[in-house]
């Protein structure tokens, strides 16, 4: 019986053609395994990145409601205190190192040193000087704070830059009329419910915005030598004194008789009494701070007087030798008016005539 071709024969499989992890099926497998590798690295590594990287208090990219300005202000007025005392320290130690290695510190400007500066440092530094190397680096500290200072200010667009004889005011009102297209009246209207910045320093900045839910308006230091805050206690604490002042002094106007007669602030004369007629409070342009002053001084050549031999006080509620005391020196060159009970001056004018 004759066998015919190919039967009972082994069949030969080819390994390219049917295993499934023949050399043709492999090749796809590791081509995606590869690319799957790839793409695991590709994606950690901007992972790892954002995990390592130096922690920083986050941000909004952009200043976009008033949520958003609040915390930027916020921030800059924490960085420029923190610079503020840093300059502080710099400066005290700037003023030890002149007064030990001799070193002529006068008109230095920490925030923006110059190179001639920097080299005196370094080459103190260099000779083993410890007061030195901390300058340079608290110079540097604070070269970086500076650089986060401008970092943030960039979220908030374009300060204006205060110069003497700006007011909050005038800068808010004109950002209002200009930029945000107000009226008049509207504009003050909204500046009357805002407490604005009194005084305002040359260096402060101002930024003003407008969104959805109102107009705000917020100061920093820049480079003033102030924080607004302090500026404001300063100016708070100056009024209070010239209220004290104004409440515990005594303004005075003095002149001869015969002149306060014809000028009209005194009246009479003639077989009239003479009396107080008509002053005007410009008139009185000195004071007498009862708190720490009793006496007032006359001397006869401001006057115009050949010698002085009578004092008397206007108006005439007050008593001499009990309210006060009048001394005339032997020669007539000069007087004295001495308060004997202060209160009853307090916060008063008077006309001291003068014969």
């Amino acid at each position: 019986m004759t066998e015919k071709k190919g039967e009972n024969q082994p069949v030969a499989f080819s390994k390219e053609k049917t295993n499934p992890f023949g050399r043709r099926a492999y090749r796809p497998r590791r081509r995606l395994s590869l690319f799957i590798a790839f793409l695991a690295v590709a994606l950690a590594l901007p992972i790892a990145y954002w995990l390592l990287r130096p922690r920083e208090v986050p941000h909004p990219a952009k200043a976009k409601d008033r949520l958003a300005v609040q915390l930027r202000i916020n921030e800059i007025r924490a960085l420029e205190t923190e610079a503020r005392l840093q300059h502080q320290r710099l400066w005290d130690m700037v003023c030890r190192l002149a007064a030990t290695q001799n070193v002529d510190a006068a008109g230095w400007d920490l925030y923006d040193p110059s190179e001639e500066q920097k080299n005196i440092l370094s080459a103190a530094a260099r000779r083993r000087k410890p007061l030195a190397r901390e300058i340079l680096e608290g110079m540097a500290a604070l070269e970086r704070l500076k650089t986060r200072i401008a970092v943030a200010e960039r979220d908030l667009g374009e300060p204006v830059n205060v110069i003497p004889g700006d007011t909050h005011f005038r800068i808010a009102y004109e950002y209002l009329i200009r930029n945000c297209r107000l009226a008049d009246a509207e504009a003050r209207g909204i500046l009357a419910r805002i407490r604005l910045q009194d005084p305002l320093i040359p260096g402060f900045k101002v930024w003003n915005f407008r969104f959805p839910d109102g107009f705000y308006t917020f100061v920093t230091q820049g480079e003033a030598p102030l924080t607004p805050e302090e500026a404001r206690q300063r100016s708070l604490e100056l009024e209070t004194e010239q209220t004290l002042r104004r409440l515990n002094s005594l303004r005075y106007l003095t002149g001869t008789e015969e002149n306060l007669l014809q000028h009209g602030i005194l009246a009479g004369g003639f077989l009239k009494n003479i009396r107080l007629h008509e002053v005007q409070p410009g008139d009185f342009r000195q004071s007498l701070d009862l708190r720490r002053e009793n006496q007032i001084i006359l001397w006869r050549r401001p006057l115009g007087v050949q010698k002085i031999t009578a004092v008397r006080l206007y108006p005439d509620d007050f008593q001499r030798d009990r309210d006060y005391r009048v001394e005339i020196e032997k020669r007539g060159h000069g007087a004295r008016v001495i308060i004997l009970i202060p209160d009853r001056f307090k916060n008063r004018e008077i006309v001291i005539a003068v014969k």
